[in-house]
């Protein structure tokens, strides 16, 4: 018993002066804990150790490992099987692998939309955004006001103001002349501080399916990198948007990794359903080209003669030899 007490003793002494980088595990609090109140008491007076430290220490211990289930890891790589003698002379041929699934190999958090950066004028306000307000002029202060459960924000000194679902241009100008006209020789400048976090749902072949909390500058490509990805089988040119039952976009992918056209990829709205269903039809492209790879062709039918050109395209011009496989 005099052994374990000791033990003990010296990781609460550690936790205690901080000097060391090592912190209890939970495990070893509990044990701490089921000593009686006054060995509790003896060791931690003796030790110089707060005991509400403990709990504080078991507590940060459970969150991080909450946070850190939350986290969608990176995929794991093929096991690749030990070659033979015979296989290790023959030639290496890579073979033919999907456009654009590459992409999502790494961890998506680092996909996130960065908040710190500039809002655009046509971000709709909602309940939960933080509008940081400062007045100059005759008079000089600041406010940071948050919009309510109604859809409005309250000013000192001034009536309540009606934002939610105006846009933030809207919202500056509104506030602007509001304050102008109700506190003589004062003007405001207008900014948006920590954004509202929204629900949505990523559904059919994502990596990870699922209702995820996220930014409320989420777009569709960011709502893909946050479920982990698509799944092997995944559609990358008919991802729907889904907004109270009805369809209102597809995002087509080529068009950002190839053209770099994004103007499909909208800022998703709370309750959104971002749909991504099973492959088309597919062909692979070989040979003598600058981008080899199976490509997924958008419609049905034509597809040795209508699609030849997009195909083409995809493939990043020909040079002499085009090898086509319809699948």
């Amino acid at each position: 018993m005099n052994v374990f007490k000791y033990f003990i003793a010296v990781f609460i002494l550690a936790c205690g002066f901080g000097a060391l980088a090592f912190t209890p595990t939970n495990a070893q609090i509990e044990q701490f804990k089921k000593l009686p109140k006054s060995q509790q008491e003896a060791l931690a007076k003796q030790y110089g150790v707060d005991l509400s430290s403990i709990g504080n220490i078991s507590q940060s211990n459970e969150t991080a490992a909450t946070e850190q289930s939350t986290v969608i890891n990176q995929r794991a790589e093929e096991r690749k099987e030990p070659l033979t003698d015979e296989e290790r002379f023959q030639p290496e041929i890579e073979p033919v692998k999907p456009f654009g699934y590459e992409l999502f190999a790494g961890e998506p958090t680092t996909f996130m939309p960065n908040e710190s950066a500039a809002v655009p004028d046509t971000y709709l306000i909602g309940r939960g955004d933080q509008l940081l307000i400062n007045f100059y002029g005759k008079e000089s202060d600041s406010f940071e006001v948050i919009v309510d459960r109604e859809g409005r924000i309250n000013i000192p000194d001034l009536s309540p103001v009606q934002v939610a679902g105006l846009t933030f241009a809207e919202v500056k100008e509104l506030i602007k002349v509001k304050v102008e006209q109700e506190i003589i020789g004062v003007k405001a400048f207008v900014s948006l501080g920590q954004l509202r976090s929204m629900r949505i749902m990523v559904l059919g072949e994502a990596y990870k399916p699922g209702s995820y909390s996220v930014s409320s500058l989420t777009t569709v490509s960011h709502a893909l990198f946050v479920s982990g990805g698509v799944s092997d089988i995944a559609s990358l040119r008919n991802i729907q948007v889904k907004r109270a039952g009805k369809v209102i976009t597809n995002f087509d992918m080529y068009d950002l990794l190839i053209n770099g056209d994004s103007s499909n990829d909208i800022i998703l709205k709370p309750g959104d359903v971002v749909f991504i269903p099973t492959v088309g039809e597919q062909v692979a492209v070989e040979g003598l080209v600058k981008r080899p790879a199976i490509f997924e062709l958008l419609g049905m039918g034509g597809i040795l003669t209508k699609n030849i050109p997009e195909r083409m395209i995809f493939a990043g011009n020909p040079a002499k030899k085009l090898k086509e496989i319809v699948e």
